[in-house]
């Protein structure tokens, strides 16, 4: 029996919410984990098979407890499997490599046990799944004896039911077992790649399910477990997914794909759900829990904004197939339309409320938190301090009045103003006090000081602000330049432009470069009152930018002119020898290079049958020009060479050349 769903239904998807656990020893870690188990409280338990033991933890997977050591005693395991919660919230466990059932309380403390290894009532062979109804009688699925047993809370046998095979009620290693809130018990037949229903009784009501990928199919479903409504979930172990079910066998979606991501897993086994309607499950070989659902996903701005007494409107919007929309704490005067999601109204009061809108579909709800802010109609400025102030340096105000709603980035003012010009705001302290400031090289000048609230009203301080300059009006013209190629230097120049000071003289210039804009990386200090200055060292091809301001006699200066143009030198490799006759009247020759690019250069001297006499130079240079070689006519043994011509020979990188001396003794 395998029916579709509907379209709606199909088109809710599964998000995933959270993970925990790694591969270890150590608490919150697995060793091949196995069953999962949810109380009233939203505790989550977990059989850690492989380090023998339960683990406790939140219902966020933080870590609170541990019980159980390897062994046979009251309170150890050998590979323990599934884990059921009864109604009272105690803990059953499937001691699978012991053939028993262990009962503890919620703090991990042993209560009883019962079984032993065979077939008879009451004994196991491997015992798997196990749960509780809801009159707390417990359910274990055999995986050896192939078949379910029934007991009371406390061990006592009360039936069983099953036999190996392929038949209807008979079984091929079970693992999963639940019971609904009608006491129905669905089985996962792991075998035989199908989920059996049946009473509470063991009477057969219904199966479905075959080997295979397809939606219904599986291949060795592990363990199952059911929600509120009795839909059933299981986890179809080598599919690596998560199908759920309706109580008929109807299927209704999945999710789920082989991985190491988020919503992937490695051999799924055990699954629970809490109350909400969050689907736990155990990813076995990724050696963690991870938790998904399938409620609705809202999206939208998380802070709304209204001046008061004017509409509001907002839009929950939300996927996944939400019904019913919600909020809670609105401000006085809006309301939600349950059916469309959208809040309106008239707020009456002003002020920040933090609400919260929620969106419910068939698996849950989910919820956002919604700041609503209602500001007033407008700011009411009174005061400011102080009223003057020197545009040299930033101005800081204080400014006083109502209505600004205290808090970096919440206030009701949305922008305050001096004259035309924009000031920041740093911070409201209270709603009566906020803090902005003034530009540095505001114009001198005296200023309006206006605030602006989200619905663009205004409020004037009478008082005006008096700005007054500190350095000299204007700046000077952007900079001109000349490039030396053959020096590697830059020579920038500029005018006076439309700097004034009619207070104090001018005393200089102040001149950046740098290989931006703005920059000063190349040069950065005070130039003197020349209208012009070189720089050297410039390397090929690089592009420098200079800007330049005025300095008066009281120590402050002017506004920046605009950068100039990028300005590059274009070297080419080359030699020169100057004084190149060494005689009485010239001790020596003075060489000159210049090198496009970084290289080994090598420099020496020959005489004229090719015999080298001197190494004046062998080490690696940067692009540039270099003036700092010369030859006194020695040897590199620092005898006087003889009269006669000698040859230069420059060797760097790529770039070859020569230039001749002349030796007259």
């Amino acid at each position: 029996m395998l029916a579709c769903a509907n379209p709606e239904l199909l088109a809710q998807s599964y998000n995933y919410v959270a993970q925990w656990g790694s591969f270890g020893i150590g608490n919150g870690c697995f060793n091949i984990p196995a069953g999962i188990a949810i109380d009233a409280s939203g505790y989550v338990y977990v059989s850690d098979s492989g380090n023998h033991r339960i683990q406790k933890f939140t219902k966020n997977g933080a870590f609170i407890s541990t019980w159980g050591a390897p062994g046979s005693g009251a309170g150890e395991f050998n590979n323990p499997s599934g884990v059921a919660v009864n109604g009272a919230g105690n803990i059953y466990v499937a001691d699978f490599g012991n053939d028993r059932i262990q009962k503890f309380d919620s703090l991990g403390n042993y209560i009883l046990a019962w079984g032993g290894t065979g077939s008879a009532p009451g004994q196991f062979s491997q015992p798997e799944g196990l749960c509780c109804d809801t009159s707390g009688n417990v359910y274990v699925a055999e995986y050896s004896n192939h078949r379910v047993q029934k007991f009371d809370s406390n061990g006592t046998y009360i039936t069983s039911w099953g036999t190996f095979g392929t038949l209807p009620g008979q079984f091929y290693r079970p693992v999963g077992v639940s019971a609904d809130n009608s006491g129905n018990i669905y089985v996962a037949d792991s075998g035989n790649d199908r989920v059996q229903k049946f009473d509470s009784n063991g009477n057969y009501l219904a199966g479905w399910g075959s080997h295979g990928p397809g939606n219904g199919q599986f291949n060795e479903p592990d363990y199952t477990a059911v929600d509120a409504s009795g839909n059933l979930y299981v986890t179809d172990s080598n599919n690596d997914r998560i199908q759920k079910f309706a109580p008929d066998g109807t299927y209704l979606k999945q999710w789920g794909s082989y991985g190491t991501g988020n919503g992937q897993y490695q051999y799924l086994r055990g699954i629970a759900l809490d109350a909400p309607g969050n689907v736990y499950v155990v990813d076995f070989s990724g050696a963690r829990v991870q938790v998904s659902n399938s409620f609705p996903v809202i999206t939208g701005p998380t802070l709304a904004t209204v001046i008061q007494d004017g509409n509001f409107n907002y839009q929950i919007t939300a996927t996944n197939g939400q019904t019913i929309y919600g909020a809670t704490n609105l401000p006085p005067g809006l309301t939600v339309n349950t059916g469309t999601g959208l809040i309106t109204g008239m707020p009456s009061g002003s002020g920040t409320t933090d609400a919260t809108i929620s969106a419910t579909n068939s698996d849950g709800t989910s919820t956002m938190a919604l700041t609503i802010a209602v500001y007033p109609a407008k700011p009411k400025l009174t005061t400011f301090s102080p009223v003057t102030g020197m545009n040299f340096f930033p101005i800081t105000l204080t400014i006083s009045g109502q209505y600004f709603f205290a808090g970096t980035g919440s206030s009701g003012v949305t922008s305050v103003k001096a004259g035309t010009t924009s000031i920041s705001v740093l911070s409201v302290p209270a709603d009566s006090s906020m803090i902005a400031i003034i530009p540095a090289c505001m114009p001198q000048g005296t200023y309006d000081i206006t605030a602006a609230t989200a619905g663009g009203t205004t409020d004037t301080i009478a008082q005006k602000l008096v700005v007054a300059t500190a350095g000299p009006n204007g700046s000077p013209s952007k900079p001109d330049f000349t490039c030396l190629n053959s020096a590697d230097s830059i020579t920038f120049s500029w005018t006076l432009g439309t700097v004034n000071d009619p207070v104090n003289s001018l005393t200089g210039y102040y001149l950046q470069v740098g290989t931006v804009p703005g920059g000063n990386d190349k040069f950065d200090g005070d130039v003197g009152t020349a209208l012009s200055y070189g720089i050297t060292g410039c390397g090929n091809g690089v592009n420098f930018f200079a800007r330049v301001r005025a300095k008066n006699s009281a120590g402050y200066y002017s506004a920046y002119s605009d950068p100039s143009a990028g300005a590059a030198v274009a070297i080419q490799s080359g030699i020169k020898v100057t004084n190149n006759l060494i005689g009485p009247s010239n001790a020596q020759a003075s060489i000159q290079y210049t090198l496009t690019s970084d290289s080994m250069v090598k420099i020496t001297v020959h005489d004229s049958n090719g015999r080298q006499v001197r190494t004046l130079l062998s080490e690696y240079k940067a692009a540039g020009a270099y003036s700092n070689i010369s030859w006194d006519g020695k040897t590199d043994g620092g005898e006087l060479a003889p009269s006669g011509m000698y040859i230069v020979f420059i060797n760097a990188g790529s770039y070859r050349d020569r230039k001749k001396v002349i030796i007259v003794r």
